[in-house]
């Protein structure tokens, strides 16, 4: 359910927190099935909206994981 939450807030509000908290839920199968490419492509939306050092970070230890 939260993942639906933070899609609408991603996409109504163009927020790069909600779609950096989208892709930790998605690295991490958290409330939604673990997928790294809706990962990788949520932390590229956050880093477009601003979030650049968190989402660096994020993308990193993703890559490390995989």
């Amino acid at each position: 359910m939260a993942a639906a939450y933070y899609q609408t807030a991603a996409d109504t509000s163009l927020s790069s927190m909600a779609y950096w908290n989208l892709g930790w839920m998605y690295e991490n199968g958290i409330g939604v099935k673990r997928d790294w490419w809706l990962a990788k492509r949520s932390y590229d939306q956050a880093a477009d909206m601003g979030g650049k050092l968190p989402v660096m970070l994020s993308l990193a230890k993703l890559y490390v994981r995989r």
